[in-house]
């Protein structure tokens, strides 16, 4: 794999992504100042794009290689399999396959971390549930190997967490809620949209 992408500087290349988007830019408070650039934004994205469109390249050159092979499809070898067919309802070429890719892997690694981050904190805001998820771990994992897929089942406490989290901290904070059905909590009325 390319030297810019091995395994250490991959994350670093999406978090670099993940900061520049979230950096207010100037040019878009004062479009005069726009085209100056004065904060390299543009410039940053265009390099790291340059970086990421060469990954994709690769990933759906590697797909074209090995199409024919017998092996399990994947959402890549999908998207060329439509792509091929030209029976999408639209242009649909390299460009849009890649556009896909880029939003899948930024959008996955950012929103994972960030969930991550959120349970860690309030597992340190919460000592006793920390202690009560510890204990389970030990006695249904132990201490000499990593928790497997095979373990969740008995990890009921730990899904129980890890749910908690992804209710007080949601992954895509664009995600509205709307109440069923009226209801009444703390005092204070939800009631449900008519039209829905």
């Amino acid at each position: 794999m390319d030297e810019d992408l091995d395994k250490r500087r991959f994350k670093a290349i999406v978090q670099d992504v993940v900061d520049l988007a979230s950096t207010p830019n100037l040019g878009d408070f004062f479009p005069f100042l726009g085209v100056i650039d004065l904060q390299g934004l543009n410039r940053k994205l265009k390099d790291l794009s340059k970086v990421f469109d060469e990954f994709l390249e690769r990933i759906i050159d590697e797909h074209v290689e090995y199409h024919d092979r017998d092996q399990t499809k994947d959402f890549v070898d999908t998207m060329m399999d439509i792509m091929q067919s030209g029976e999408a309802e639209f242009q649909f070429d390299r460009r849009h396959i890649k556009a896909i890719l880029l939003d899948m892997l930024l959008a996955a690694m950012d929103t994972t971390a960030s969930t991550v981050e959120w349970i860690l904190t309030e597992l340190l805001r919460h000592l006793q549930v920390m202690k009560k998820l510890q204990n389970e771990l030990q006695e249904v994992v132990g201490l000499e190997r990593m928790v497997e897929e095979s373990d969740l089942e008995n990890l009921n406490y730990l899904i129980m967490v890890v749910n908690e989290g992804l209710r007080l901290h949601l992954a895509v904070p664009l995600f509205f809620h709307e109440a069923m059905e009226h209801c009444v909590v703390n005092d204070s009325t939800y009631r449900r949209d008519p039209e829905s």
